[in-house]
């Protein structure tokens, strides 16, 4: 760390305020990518949500699947019956 002294005064300042400027860039990139990160998760979220949405549709479609073939099972019983 430099030793400001009254006569370099300014060319601390100038260090110090070219250093803020590239800890501000640094900054608003660590922003954006936490950002992304966020949105990326939220989307593996989703397509967990989605994916487990659509294996309870397929099982229910199954099961009315079975139903639906065992009523019909009855329904020929009844008519022979």
């Amino acid at each position: 760390m430099l030793k400001c002294t009254n006569n370099k005064l300014r060319l601390c300042l100038r260090i110090s305020l070219k250093a803020i400027m590239k800890l501000q860039g640094c900054l608003s990139r660590l922003v954006l990518m936490y950002s992304s990160i966020l949105v990326l998760a939220e989307l593996e979220s989703f397509k967990m949500e989605y994916a487990n949405a659509r294996l309870e549709c397929n099982a229910a479609n199954e099961r009315a699947n079975i139903l639906a073939s065992e009523v019909i099972g009855l329904e020929e019983k009844v008519t022979k019956f």
